[in-house]
């Protein structure tokens, strides 16, 4: 499930997307992946995300990958490099730590506890996913970011 929803309606919408789309199923491991680098209020649009995909349900993710937007582990591709970023931040991973932090105080006071992973670049989300994908079903919902959607569709196309 990839969509590049970055404001707080297109958000909304999103996670009601998810929720009715998303398997409901147990036995299908919930994932989201997400950034949305360079706001100032970037963490409320990880709460408008979560308010919509919680509604109803105890634990809506399994696990959640905060990562970058640079594309691969040795760099960015070309094309979809945002130069207006601080360098710094992305490298010391400080947006996807405030994800972090975030999501771990809204899951303080709930049963369930999806698994929070923090990476420097959008391939190592995917290994992530697939590696949780061995042996049974994932499904991943991809938001918040254009730039984060590129580079996934890059990152599963493969270079072409």
């Amino acid at each position: 499930f990839i969509d590049g929803a970055h404001t707080e309606d297109s958000l909304k919408v999103a996670g009601r997307w998810w929720l009715d789309a998303a398997s409901i199923q147990e036995d299908v491991k919930k994932v989201l992946i997400f950034n949305q680098q360079g706001r100032d209020t970037a963490s409320e649009l990880l709460k408008t995300l979560r308010d919509a995909v919680t509604a109803g349900r105890e634990a809506p993710f399994n696990n959640v990958i905060f990562c970058t937007n640079t594309t691969y582990r040795k760099g960015w591709k070309k094309d979809m490099t945002n130069t207006m970023q601080d360098a710094t931040a992305i490298e010391n991973l400080t947006v996807q730590k405030e994800f972090r932090d975030v999501w771990k105080n809204f899951e303080k006071d709930r049963e369930q506890h999806a698994e929070v992973h923090l990476y420097g670049s959008i391939e190592e989300a995917i290994f992530k996913v697939r590696a949780l994908g061995k042996g049974g079903k994932v499904e991943c919902l991809v938001t918040g970011s254009l730039h984060l959607v590129g580079g996934v569709l890059s990152v599963l196309e493969g270079d072409v």
